[in-house]
């Protein structure tokens, strides 16, 4: 992935362009993007595969208006989970995440 001047976070490929001149420029090409799965895990609602979003990993089978699967994880407790801590979060019944901070 990329991030943007804002520090947003997107997902594109490079590809090469030749102008007129028959200079050559870089570019993003986000026509051709496909979904990443998080391989060797799948959804504890349904089995379906979990895909990354921009939030975190969500089932492939979510549906906006509720008539799929509504399985997403993305933070615990202010926590970013990495797909190490996701994977092991599915072959162990307890997650750790380490370094919480209480609110005060």
């Amino acid at each position: 992935g990329f991030k943007s001047k804002s520090n947003k976070k997107f997902d594109a490929q490079l590809k090469l362009e030749k102008n007129e001149e028959g200079k050559v420029t870089i570019a993003f090409d986000f026509e051709n993007i496909g979904p990443q799965y998080a391989e060797g895990v799948s959804c504890p609602v349904c089995n379906g595969r979990l895909v990354k979003t921009s939030f975190g990993f969500g089932c492939e089978n979510y549906k906006p208006n509720k008539t799929g699967c509504n399985f997403n994880v993305g933070e615990i407790a202010g926590k970013t989970l990495s797909l190490d801590q996701l994977t092991q979060s599915s072959v162990c019944p307890t997650l750790r995440v380490s370094r919480f901070l209480r609110k005060q």
